[in-house]
């Protein structure tokens, strides 16, 4: 395994990494954000998905 091989690897996986981190910071935001409402039930129900 190459060097262009092992780069190209390192950046499919970052750009998984970084598709998980959106999706993370989407759930974060909609969970703080305070124009839903404040009720804290929310989060346990997986319906926002």
């Amino acid at each position: 395994m190459d060097q262009r091989q092992a780069a190209l690897a390192c950046l499919q996986l970052a750009r998984r990494l970084l598709s998980q981190l959106e999706l993370l910071v989407f759930v974060l935001e909609e969970d703080l954000s305070p124009r839903h409402g404040h009720q804290k039930s929310r989060h346990a129900s997986p319906r926002h998905q």
